[in-house]
């Protein structure tokens, strides 16, 4: 049974997994498809049954959504099955759409406050209070076991190995990210590959990253980055004004120097505590030892930012401390 299920269009994937990362804040189950359908399944008959066992269909609607003949036929449904429809529009005319998402009384979400007030209507459906969660520090996630692959936040398209259990994914704007927020002490161990490491041009180089912190405080990303590129290494912090990932950044420090190398495995251990970032790094042939302060205690999820390639991790867990 969830709480929500949100239709979109998968160009809106990002805008989808942020709404659905404030809901479960709130402790809703939210049924999401990137998260919850797996590569090669069968999708047809899980996206049925998730409507049917839905109390609440949340139905995007952007200039990229409003003429998806899935978002129709999942808003079609969800009036078929008399379930709560909830349309939300950004950048569009209600008066273009059609009857079925005009019918309802929707919300428009293009900015922080028309989010919050969407959040406070959701919450009086399901009494529930809006306050943001906090995880002790006993929690642990292991990405790419079964239970922790099925839980995890997913942005973009990722995808399980089954054979070793590898999680495979790539690509600017996607993520991979813990179930559970995650602060002030926690330490991750990550095993990892990079491939298809093709710069665009010199100001935009490859790059990687593994985050933390990751949160949508004003409905939009806000995280600390562990930046790996083919020549250094250093921390930065995205979204702090609020601003799309590409452009609104901040490098904390100038870093250490470093290589990323195709098809390389690397072993790599981070421990934050008392607002300080130590990360050790192991290669076939060299390491690299990396400290940092943090102008704050983090308070978000964890996970990993392929960017300019595509990452292959073997292993990837995260323990409050």
């Amino acid at each position: 049974m969830y709480h929500v299920f949100i239709s979109y269009a998968q160009k809106n994937g990002e805008i989808a997994a942020s709404l659905a990362s404030q809901l479960d804040d709130l402790g809703l189950r939210v049924f999401l498809a990137e998260r919850n359908l797996n590569a090669g399944e069968n999708w047809e008959p899980t996206i049925r049954s998730a409507l049917k066992n839905s109390k609440l269909v949340l139905c995007l609607i952007t200039p990229e959504s409003k003429t998806s003949g899935w978002v129709h036929a999942e808003a079609g449904a969800a009036w078929v099955l008399e379930k709560p429809l909830l349309p939300v529009f950004r950048h569009v005319d209600p008066r273009e759409l059609i009857d079925i998402l005009r019918m309802p009384l929707g919300r428009r979400i293009e900015t922080s406050a028309q989010i919050g007030i969407l959040l406070d209507d959701i919450c009086k459906m399901f009494s529930v209070s809006r306050c943001e969660r906090s995880n002790g520090s006993q929690q642990s996630e292991e990405f790419t076991s079964p239970m922790g692959w099925q839980n995890l936040l997913k942005i973009g398209r990722w995808y399980r190995r089954d054979e070793d259990e590898a999680l495979i994914g790539g690509g600017m704007h996607n993520y991979v990210l813990s179930h559970g927020h995650y602060s002030r002490g926690i330490s991750i161990d990550a095993v990892l590959r990079f491939m298809d490491l093709a710069p665009v041009n010199r100001l935009d180089a490859v790059n990687a990253g593994i985050v933390f912190g990751w949160a949508t405080p004003r409905g939009v990303r806000r995280y600390f980055n562990l930046l790996l590129n083919q020549e250094r290494m250093f921390l930065e912090l995205i979204g702090d004004r609020g601003g799309d990932a590409y452009l609104d950044f901040k490098h904390l420090d100038d870093g250490i120097q470093f290589s990323m190398e195709e098809g390389v495995t690397y072993s790599i251990s981070i421990t934050i505590a008392d607002r300080r970032l130590a990360t050790r790094v192991v290669g076939p042939y060299d390491q690299w030892s990396y400290s940092v302060a943090l102008p704050e205690d983090p308070l978000g999820r964890v996970g990993l930012r392929p960017w300019r390639s595509r990452i292959e991790c073997e292993k990837f867990e995260v323990r409050g401390l």
